[in-house]
């Protein structure tokens, strides 16, 4: 069951946020994996549409990322979104209050995902997005790696290994952080069960004392993320052969 941000009815507001002055280029696809080309994003995106209810409100990461790249101004403001029967099909309506008025329309999402892979020729947006994920997270917890190599030998000559993988690690900790935004106190189940979504994380630009890594905006998730760190992640002693080659089996089996 997917749950809205919203009640059956929602209360009308007179301002509504507005997603005009998003850059395509910001906005990485809320999928897992990262769909790298728009024939998987377009398979993966006709499959989660398939599992969403009938007929209830819906705000996911996933509805939320359509409508931002979309250029209906309709779908751009919605509130919220409800999947209908139409024909021996579905359509998705985009209900939002634009000008004190109520106003909805059918929409596709292929129109967004035109946009974004458009917009993505020059370089690969998922690729860039992993990348600064990945930069960013271990940025916040280096100093657990730090502290642990000094207090089992500080061996120069050997790499800090996570014993299950760091990319899955972050893949568990996100698939949290959106179930909970999602779910509230009902997150755990759906967390286990809904391997799609996962929080999407906004990033600054790296500094002198972030060594130009990127760095993770949120601070509050930020915390929350070096304190899953300090309690799940397992480390140990590996060459850097031995590192090298379980890296390369690692991006193959495991995606953000």
């Amino acid at each position: 069951m997917i749950e809205s941000f919203f009640d059956e009815t929602p209360e009308v507001e007179t301002e509504v946020d507005t997603f005009e002055t998003i850059n395509a280029h910001d906005l990485p696809v809320p999928l897992n994996p990262v769909p790298k080309n728009k024939t998987t994003c377009d398979d993966m995106l006709k499959a989660y549409m398939a599992k969403l209810p009938f007929d209830e409100p819906l705000n996911t990461p996933v509805l939320r990322w359509i409508a931002a790249l979309h250029n209906e101004p309709v779908v751009i403001h919605a509130r919220y979104f409800v999947k209908v029967h139409v024909g021996k099909g579905y359509g998705l309506i985009a209900h939002a209050c634009i000008d004190n008025q109520d106003k909805q329309t059918v929409f596709s999402f292929r129109r967004s995902i035109d946009v974004y892979y458009g917009a993505s020729k020059k370089r690969v947006l998922a690729s860039q997005y992993a990348k600064h994920l990945d930069s960013a997270m271990r940025q916040e917890i280096q100093y657990q790696i730090d502290e642990w190599r000094r207090n089992n030998g500080n061996l120069p000559e050997m790499d800090v290994d996570h014993i299950y993988p760091f990319v899955a690690l972050v893949r568990d900790f996100l698939r949290i952080e959106g179930a909970m935004m999602r779910y509230g106190d009902g997150w755990h189940d759906e967390a286990l069960s809904n391997k799609d979504e996962l929080a999407m994380v906004e990033f600054d630009d790296g500094t002198p004392e972030s060594f130009y890594r990127h760095t993770l905006r949120d601070r509050a998730l930020a915390a929350r993320w070096r304190a899953y760190h300090q309690k799940h992640a397992r480390l140990q002693w590996l060459t850097k052969k031995e590192n090298s080659s379980k890296g390369a089996k690692i991006l193959d089996d495991v995606t953000l």
